[in-house]
């Protein structure tokens, strides 16, 4: 699916590929008809875009470019929009996956903005957790972890967070995970 490719070529570090996959399907979600029914994977779609130009900013700022952040916001913002339309009150009440790339979506824009959010990051956690999908609830525990570091949360709060994902990251064999939460770890 576009959103398996566009997480892959995330992790490889190809971020162009995974912004054209973004860019594709925003662009046929965008020519669908009103009433016609959504892809399953749109707001997961949004939230790895929004997950790209976080990534982006964020280089961007080690390299003191407010171009380069200015450029990932322009093109976040118009997923975050989608994103929000997706998961507004209109949503299926019975649709719990749309939620969590909700909290995603916004988790990754307080990144892309420079002060990542443990709030929203916990939230997206939660809800994979609780759908039982353990690769998504430990990137987002990971992340949830690194927010709480950068706001000089007591380290007894974040171990337990950077524990639980990578011993999640060492059962699922998930490897490129598993090096982001051991450099954070250190």
């Amino acid at each position: 699916s576009g959103s398996g490719l566009a997480e892959l070529a995330i992790w490889e570090g190809h971020s162009d590929d995974g912004r054209a996959i973004v860019d594709r399907a925003v662009r046929e979600l965008e020519g669908l008809d009103p009433g016609e029914e959504l892809p399953l994977d749109a707001a997961e779609i949004c939230a790895l875009g929004l997950r790209l130009e976080a990534d982006a900013a964020e280089l961007a700022r080690a390299a003191r470019s407010a171009a380069g952040i200015q450029q990932a916001r322009r093109r976040a913002e118009p997923l975050l929009a989608t994103l929000r339309g997706l998961t507004g009150p209109a949503g299926d009440p019975g649709d719990a996956w749309t939620p969590c790339h909700g909290a995603l979506g916004e988790a990754e824009w307080s990144r892309l903005k420079g002060r990542s959010d443990p709030q929203p990051w916990q939230r997206a956690a939660e809800g994979w957790e609780r759908l039982q999908l353990p690769y998504r609830a430990a990137y987002a525990r990971f992340r949830q972890a690194e927010a709480l570091l950068a706001t000089r949360a007591p380290r007894a709060q974040i171990q337990p967070l950077l524990q639980a994902a990578q011993m999640t990251a060492v059962a699922l064999g998930a490897g490129p995970l598993r090096r982001e939460i051991e450099l954070l770890a250190r």
